[in-house]
């Protein structure tokens, strides 16, 4: 599994500032990767401008779960906090 250090690091500082308990290294990693695969698909789809390898219910459900999941919020805030999101937003252009 790639290293999640500055990602896990964001979340940490996330959770203290929002007030909630932060799951073990391994667990934020292995949710963290699940985003990061289904947004490979989706660029390597866009790459080569072929049909879509995700259906369009998986990419909704994915769609909502990154809206929702208070991990994502926590590593958005963190990030926030260490000033790398800058002025761009809050990067849920999905």
């Amino acid at each position: 599994m790639p290293d999640r250090t500055p990602e896990f690091r964001w979340y940490l500082v996330g959770c203290a500032r929002l007030g909630h308990a932060p799951l073990p290294e391994a667990e934020f990693s292995a949710r963290w990767q699940e985003f990061e695969d289904h947004a490979e698909k989706l660029k390597a789809t866009e790459a080569t401008g072929s049909a879509p390898d995700v259906d369009a219910r998986t990419r909704a459900e994915m769609r909502e779960r990154f809206k929702t999941d208070p991990l994502v919020d926590a590593v958005l805030v963190g990030m926030a906090e260490s000033g790398v999101m800058g002025d761009s937003g809050n990067g849920r252009e999905t």
